[in-house]
């Protein structure tokens, strides 16, 4: 496609012109924000995974947290434990990433998310407790899978938000992503060698 302009020089055609514009000039900027889009696509369900890893160690950790709590009731010292969420780390920050320009409009961006691929405990979220008693004990495992799960859903909602900016771009801006129909598509044999469609070689 970048070579095919030395093609079209020897047509006089309106069409021949209009392709070069529209086709030619705009074919990298194009494809560059259709990679883009991909990525951050790609990046979003990479987040996703992560969240659902990070998740899972962390519902794990719960139960063997809680066990060893159990097993240590009505010893000689104090019975003490914590619980930290690794999910809340799975999930990076939106950004926003800039587009191509391919018809000199305004700058244009699209929301992007990944995965941070870093699963440390987050001791401002998590949760202490101590007791001897089962009851203490079972009711410490319930507030942390109850804090887990609204961590989760947390954090799924920035993965949405993040998608959600990046469609209503997409909805707003296909000329960015998407080269026009050309108008010999629908053009008959006899309007492609007129001025208005190829024209004439030289």
């Amino acid at each position: 496609m970048t070579t095919a302009g030395g093609y079209l020089q020897g047509w006089n055609g309106a069409a021949a012109m209009a392709f070069n514009e529209n086709f030619i000039d705009t074919f990298r900027p194009i494809c560059r924000n259709q990679f883009i889009l991909l990525a951050t696509m790609k990046n979003a369900l990479e987040a996703h995974r992560e969240m659902w890893r990070s998740a899972r160690k962390d519902i794990d950790t719960i139960a063997h947290t809680t066990m060893d709590a159990l097993g240590n009731a009505g010893g000689c010292g104090k019975n003490q434990w914590s619980f930290g969420f690794s999910v809340l780390s799975a999930v990076g920050a939106i950004i926003s990433v800039p587009l191509a320009a391919v018809t000199g409009g305004g700058p244009l961006a699209i929301a992007a998310i990944g995965a941070v691929g870093s699963a440390g405990s987050a001791g401002a979220a998590g949760i202490s407790a101590s007791g001897d008693s089962a009851e203490d004990i079972t009711n410490s495992m319930r507030q942390a899978i109850e804090r887990l799960t609204r961590h989760i859903q947390e954090s799924e909602a920035e993965i949405v938000r993040a998608l959600q900016k990046t469609a209503g771009a997409v909805n707003g801006g296909k000329d960015v992503f998407v080269a026009p129909r050309p108008e010999l598509a629908g053009m008959r044999d006899g309007e492609l060698t007129a001025d208005s469609g190829m024209g004439r070689s030289d």
